[in-house]
C-alpha cells in the first residue's frame, strides 16, 4: 500500500494529502488563538460551578424505599423454630402435622412424611 493510498467507503482507492484547497481556507491568527483559549477556559469554569440558586432536597421517606418490611421477618422468626413452623402449618392447612417429621435445614424446611 503507497503512503498516499487509504481505501474509503466509496472504493477509492488513493487520495492525494499534499494538494491543498486554498478555496476553503481561513486564517487562523494568533489573536484568534488567545480568544479560543480564553473561551475554553470560560467553558470550563462555567461547567464547573453550579448555577442555580439554593435547593433544598427533602430525603425519601423511609417507608417508601423500604426492602425487608416487619412481615417478612416476623415469618422468618416463625419458620426458623420447628414447633412455630408446626403450628403456623396447622393454621393454614387445617392439618395435623406431627413435629417429629419435620426438619430444618439452614433456614428451609424439609416436612418427612414416609
Amino acid at each position: 500500500m503507497k503512503v498516499n493510498q487509504v481505501i474509503n467507503i466509496d472504493k477509492t482507492k488513493e487520495k492525494d494529502y499534499n494538494k491543498i484547497n486554498l478555496t476553503n481556507e481561513v486564517t487562523f491568527t494568533y489573536y484568534d488563538y488567545l480568544k479560543y483559549k480564553l473561551f475554553e477556559k470560560m467553558q470550563k469554569v462555567k461547567n464547573t460551578t453550579l448555577h442555580e440558586k439554593e435547593e433544598k432536597y427533602k430525603r425519601l421517606e423511609q417507608q417508601e424505599n423500604r426492602v425487608n418490611n416487619e412481615h417478612d421477618k416476623v415469618f422468618r422468626k416463625i419458620l426458623s423454630d420447628k414447633i412455630e413452623v408446626t403450628k403456623f402449618w396447622n393454621e393454614q392447612l387445617y392439618r395435623r402435622k406431627v413435629a417429629k417429621n419435620t426438619i430444618i435445614y439452614d433456614k428451609s424446611i424439609i416436612n418427612n412424611n414416609k
